[in-house]
Parts: structure tokens; sequence; C-alpha cells
């Protein structure tokens, strides 16, 4: 057998070939490695024919000096010789000769290769799954599912794992960051530690809120949620809530914990809770996990919320129903 590799067609899909005598049939394609020479004494090089038909009921081996010219090749000869010539590097590859001067075949002094130089030549120039997933930037299997539909001359006998194999690069590049272990510093009093965020919809909702501040206590876990029709309107729901704190509580906020979104670091916002006498505590830049008891808090409460909303068959509209509601179980689930 000539093949490094081949792969059948199913015989009801076997697709026909015209010649001389009528139609044949081809029963597979796969891979085959020749070697060449310009003379009988100087060898070109081994060269990689891909795709190459299969076909029982010819006699002789044909190459095609389209598919040839389409891989990346150059030609330049006359009515007795061509030469191939590869693109990038300039050199020739294969060599084909006219046994007569009237004759328009062209014949091709090679050797198919075989036995173990077959098997060397084999596993260099392979394609397999692990080569390409390297060579694409380790794209995930889903993505390399569409590159051969998706792309001109993409290797069309790739057989893609139903489970790929550990990639060393994969699991160390596209490791997420540590989570940040928890404050184990609790506050000791109610009110004494607040912790806020902020949190946008994609859709507006029934009543024209975009977005939602929330207000986490440290000691009780006790929660507020504030809905907003635009980010500026945090200002006023946070004098809102530091009122009813004071009012409802008859307590005093120690200190209010944030990341560094625009609405916190708003000089307004800054002066408000300076002047209740709050001590603002911030998390470092870019580095929103450092405010994970409001993140945490936020991811909550929307699981709760959509999953109640998809259940009862609501529009995404009315986010801000199951979000307020989402609340009221969260303040009487046991911690």
């Amino acid at each position: 057998m000539d093949f490094s590799n081949l792969r059948f067609f199913d015989e009801k899909d076997r697709p026909k070939a015209q010649t001389a005598n009528g139609t044949a049939a081809i029963h597979g394609h796969g891979t085959v490695f020749v070697k060449t020479w310009v003379d009988s004494t100087k060898m070109i090089t081994i060269s990689r024919l891909s795709p190459v038909f299969y076909m029982p009921g010819i006699g002789i081996r044909l190459l095609s000096m389209g598919l040839l010219l389409k891989g990346n090749m150059q030609i330049k000869g006359d009515e007795r010789t061509l030469e191939f010539i590869e693109a990038q590097t300039g050199k020739v590859k294969i060599v084909a000769l006219t046994r007569l001067f009237t004759d328009t075949i062209y014949w091709v002094n090679s050797e198919v290769l075989t036995g173990s130089e077959l098997t060397a030549h084999k596993s260099l120039h392979r394609d397999d799954f692990d080569l390409w997933h390297r060579r694409l930037g380790h794209p995930g299997k889903q993505v390399f599912e569409k590159f051969e539909s998706s792309t001109r001359n993409f290797p069309k006998l790739i057989e893609i794992p139903k489970n790929p194999p550990v990639c060393e690069g994969c699991a160390k590049g596209k490791m997420h960051s540590r989570s940040f272990p928890e404050n184990s510093a609790h506050a000791t009093r109610p009110f004494q530690r607040i912790h806020s965020d902020l949190k946008e919809f994609a859709v507006q909702s029934y009543h024209h809120h975009k977005y939602y501040i929330s207000f986490i206590d440290d000691c009780s876990s006790h929660s507020w949620i504030a809905l907003l029709k635009k980010k500026s309107d945090s200002l006023s729901a946070t004098t809102q809530f530091i009122a009813m704190v004071r009012t409802k509580y008859g307590a005093t906020i120690g200190e209010w914990m944030s990341d560094n979104g625009g609405e916190y670091v708003d000089h307004k916002y800054v002066k408000l809770l300076k002047d209740e006498g709050i001590e603002i505590q911030r998390s470092v830049p870019a580095m929103p996990q450092m405010n994970g008891r409001a993140e945490r808090f936020n991811r909550t409460i929307d699981e709760k919320a959509e999953s109640m909303r998809h259940q009862a068959c609501l529009p995404d509209s009315w986010w801000e129903f199951s979000v307020l509601h989402a609340n009221y179980l969260y303040n009487r689930t046991p911690m």
C-alpha cells in the first residue's frame, strides 16, 4: 500500500471519476510520501502529497498539476521539462519529463516511500489535533471544529477527539486567578461595616430601571437593594439608606467598602460619606475580588432572580420584581 494514511468512503457515498473507459469509483483518500530525482544521481527531496485518491481500477499513478500549483507551488519549464518550485524557498521539489518530443504526458522520476522511511516522515509531517491545536493558539474544541468548513486548505483528515487530552499550555495559560481568601475579621456590631456594589442589566426593567445598588451589613449579612434608572442615582439611594439606618435602627455606619467604580469615587459621593463620619475603604484598581462580599452577594441575587423569572416564564424586563423578591428571600434564608 502506497498510503501513509487512508480513509475509505462509505460504499454508497463513493464519488465517481471520469476515465478513458467510462467512470471509476474512488474508494478513499489519504496521504502519500514520495522522493524525486532531477537525474539518475541527484535526489531532490521528499514530498508529501495530500489528498491522494485511491482508485483500485487504475494501473498508473497520476499527479494533478492544478492541485500542485494550488499547494503553493510555482512552475517553470518547456515542452520537455517541467519544474515545480516551492514558493517560499525557491527550491525545486518535483521535476517532470516527457519521454518523446511529441508526448504531452509528463513523467516524474519518483519512488513512493515505504517501511521505516515512511514511518519517520509520517511522524514528522502528521496532521493531528494536538499539532493544530498548538498552531492555532490553543482554541477550544468547538472553535476547532469550524476551521475545516470556514477556512481554505485546512487539513481534512484531522480527527477531533470527543474528549481532548489535557493540554499543558491550556492548563497554565488559561488558569483563572486564585480566589481571594475570605476575610476572617468580621464586624462585631450591626452597621459597623457596609459592603456596596452596583449591578447593571442589559435590558431596561418594567419601570425603566437599568441598575440596582446593594448594601450588605457585614455583621448580620442583612441586605438592602435600591433600583436605579441611571448610575448617578446611587448618590440619592445611599443618602436615603444612611437616613434609614439612623431613623429605623438608631445606628451609625462605621466603614463603607466598595470597588473603584465611577459612582463611588465621585466627589459628591465621597463628600456624603465623609460628612457622615464614615471611613471609606475601596478595593485596589482592577481587583474587584477585594470587594468579594458584595460581588458574591450580587451573583447570588442574580442566580435566584433569574431562576425564578425563567421558571415563571416572565419577560426579561421584569427582572426588577424578581431581584427584589430574591433579596426578600435572601434575608430570610439561614446563613
